[in-house]
């Protein structure tokens, strides 16, 4: 399979370097799904797309001043702008925010109350009471702008060191942050007046789910996913370039289906922003056709060049798990992998629909540590021969049921 290992690295290159910003509302979102339909239009599929509201965001700079001296600071992405004086308070646990003496001032977050990046106050599958009780706190305080010093946090954040605290559109306060140690030389401005300076704008934008449909309509449906969108300022191959790229050489491998299912593949939009508007308008479109689905396999962090492809299952009888195993596993860059729940296949598999999850073996040790979602997530790092495994494996696969 030459030819599709050729047309992988082409894909891939396109996705991550031809189109160098695939965050959702970006105009390279916007090229990156388009240039998904054009492909998937070669093979005789069916196109659809789901168009969502969504915000772009555009930084220009970030200043923070104390005493004539310049301190590194670097925006939340989403934040709101702000040209703010005040004096410096510091926070590093939640009784701080009973001192009413806080309002009007700006905030140096540290210690453990940053020691995890804040989940988005409406990120719909997953926000725990303390993040929620958090935004509260921090909301309802007067402050009139953040400063997290943060180190890092890769299972939320990935590689980012320093993490951004806040990434979040809905989020009304301005927030920067910085490395924790920066932190420490900060921290002695202490009642000093400090000065903030974001310069930065949210920009109403729209967005879109693509679908690639092939079948005759009248049977079980089979879904096969990857997000399209990366993480602002990341090249994004690995997260998640090479899953869409999967998509493409299945649709090249499904192009004269005929089998008793229904076949969809899917580039959703908006895994790594904060509001996830892709993957609700999506579940806003199954709501009537969940008894339809027999099985999802969503692909997110496939294809790394040092590991195995790793494959986990979701709310699968035995005979079911037993049947995946023996297709994919015949393969030796297959294995069995643990369970995760950081991408898409959660929001499926929160339903009861059977799923299967295909990502790169350690994902968490090998990736999130250092490269996810930062400027080192470049297509050098991606194997293309896995990923024509994985497609040749999941085509296997629906032909074998």
């Amino acid at each position: 399979m030459n030819y599709l290992f050729e047309k992988a690295e082409a894909y891939l290159n396109e996705l991550s370097i031809e189109i160098p910003e695939r965050a959702i509302g970006t105009e390279g979102n916007l090229r990156a799904t388009l240039y998904f339909s054009e492909i998937m239009k070669r093979f005789n599929f069916k196109i659809t797309s789901l168009k969502f509201d969504c915000i772009d965001w555009v930084h220009r700079k970030s200043e923070l001043v104390s005493s004539g001296k310049t301190y590194p600071v670097l925006a939340c992405p989403y934040t709101l702008p702000c040209n703010v004086s005040s004096e410096l308070v510091i926070i590093s646990e939640r009784t701080a925010f009973k001192n009413k003496n806080i309002s009007g001032k700006i905030a140096l977050l540290k210690g453990d109350i940053v020691k995890e990046q804040l989940i988005p106050k409406n990120f719909k599958f997953y926000n725990p009471e303390e993040h929620l009780e958090l935004h509260e706190l921090l909301e309802n305080s007067g402050l009139k702008a953040i400063i997290a010093a943060t180190s890092r946090d890769p299972g939320l954040a990935g590689g980012m060191y320093p993490f951004p605290f806040t990434e979040d559109g809905d989020f009304n306060i301005p927030s920067a942050y910085m490395k924790d140690v920066d932190g420490e030389e900060f921290a002695e401005c202490l009642g000093k007046t400090v000065s903030l300076i974001i310069d930065s704008n949210r920009i109403s934008s729209k967005g879109y789910n693509i679908s690639a449909n092939i079948g005759n309509g009248a049977g079980k449906k089979i879904i096969v996913c990857a997000h399209i969108d990366s993480k602002l300022g990341s090249p994004g191959a690995i997260d998640n370039a090479s899953g869409v790229v999967v998509l493409m050489l299945l649709g090249e491998l499904l192009e004269k289906y005929s089998g008793k299912f229904d076949i969809e593949l899917v580039a959703l939009n908006g895994e790594d922003y904060f509001s996830t508007p892709g993957q609700l308008k999506y579940l806003e479109k199954l709501e009537n056709e969940k008894s339809e689905i027999e099985l999802v396999i969503n692909m997110d962090g496939a294809g790394y060049y040092e590991v195995n492809t790793a494959i986990s299952t979701y709310n699968c009888e035995p005979e079911f798990d037993d049947h995946i195993n023996a297709v994919f596993l015949k393969r030796k860059s297959i294995e069995r992998g643990e369970e995760w729940v950081q991408s898409d296949h959660s929001m499926f598999a929160q339903q009861g629909i059977k799923c299967i999850a295909i990502t790169s073996m350690n994902m968490i040790e090998k990736l999130c540590y250092d490269v996810t979602h930062t400027e080192k997530d470049v297509p050098e790092i991606i194997d293309c021969r896995k990923l024509v495994d994985i497609a040749a494996a999941i085509r296997d696969f629906i032909d074998s049921l």
